[in-house]
């Protein structure tokens, strides 16, 4: 699949792809990006940015992060974690870790399992 955006970033889609792939997620182009879900639910998202190319989990707020991997897209972030990765070494370098975040995403949406998401309340308004 050619993404739209990501010429840059091609060979590391590409590979990042070919690894959710390998866990038996189903591909969909959603926002413009290759999305994979289970069971029509949202799992990841491959990003090409600027920068560098993020892999997103929708709820990687739950996953277990033993590499300590996983970022917050932005500070008030709530429910996604994303890594980042500029160069196939990159991901090939963390292709194992890479397949148990999926597996464990994919364990998450059979269970049903949501993020606790803060109240409106629960912020500090300026």
């Amino acid at each position: 699949m050619q993404v739209p955006y990501a010429k840059r970033w091609q060979k590391e889609t590409d590979k990042l792809r070919e690894i959710a792939l390998g866990c038996n997620l189903t591909e969909e182009l959603k926002w413009g990006k290759p999305c994979f879900t289970f069971l029509k639910k949202n799992v990841a998202i491959v990003i090409p940015l600027k920068e560098s190319c993020a892999l997103a989990f929708f709820k990687g707020a739950l996953l277990k992060d033993p590499k300590h991997v996983l970022e917050k897209a932005g500070e008030h972030t709530q429910t996604g974690r994303w890594i980042k990765f500029t160069s196939i070494k990159d991901i090939t370098a963390l292709q194992l870790p890479l397949r148990s975040y999926f597996y464990e995403a994919i364990k998450l949406e059979q269970s049903g399992k949501k993020v606790e998401l803060k109240k409106p309340s629960e912020y500090t308004i300026p």
